[in-house]
């Protein structure tokens, strides 16, 4: 406890200063030498009850009805505008329930390992998924990173939750997230 009083009232009398070093007498200012990378536009948003647990989309068609399931056991059928179609919750969810597992995006273990290699260091690879000629990769935290077939970084964007689902309709690329928020995002610009 001396010690602590001690070190107190020297810094109190300014007997030691608090920046032993010298300052910096001048200091330059350069610009960013690396193009930050583009956002993929969002094509719609929309809201869902509950954290999203699975998200099933017909790849080839952007205006197939697109299903969200919920952590809630409620699921939804969304319009490819992002509209909320049906949303079942009671006896119809928990006979959805048996679909479920089907929704949850699949883990392939060869598709993330190759996807964790071109990660950043700081990021670990969570979900893969493809579309043409890119590759989604979502990442714990909520960051994304389409690819191409070269592993070169084509656009990112973070998300303010944890991704928990992808899933592929036609030109856009379905994000479900841990707040419950279905997002659509844009393939090509």
């Amino acid at each position: 406890m001396s010690e602590a009083v001690g070190s107190l009232y020297e810094l109190a009398a300014g007997i030691e200063p608090l920046t032993p070093g010298a300052l910096p007498r001048a200091s330059t200012i350069a610009a960013a030498s690396v193009r930050p990378v583009a956002e993929p536009a969002i094509a719609w948003s929309v809201v869902l009850p509950d954290r999203v647990e699975g998200l099933k989309a017909d790849a080839t068609f952007s205006s197939a009805p697109i299903f969200a399931h919920t952590h809630d056991g409620s699921m939804s059928q969304l319009r490819e505008d992002g509209g909320i179609l049906v949303h079942m919750v009671g006896k119809k969810g928990d006979e959805l329930r048996n679909v479920a597992p089907e929704m949850k995006p699949p883990v392939d273990a060869v598709a993330i390992a190759e996807a964790q290699k071109a990660a950043p260091p700081q990021r670990l690879v969570k979900f893969v998924a493809t579309a043409g000629d890119l590759t989604a990769v979502a990442h714990w935290g909520g960051w994304l990173a389409l690819r191409d077939r070269t592993g070169a970084l084509k656009a990112a964007r973070q998300f303010e939750q944890d991704i928990t689902a992808l899933a592929v309709a036609g030109e856009n690329l379905i994000v479900g997230d841990a707040d419950g928020r279905v997002t659509a995002l844009k393939l090509q610009p």
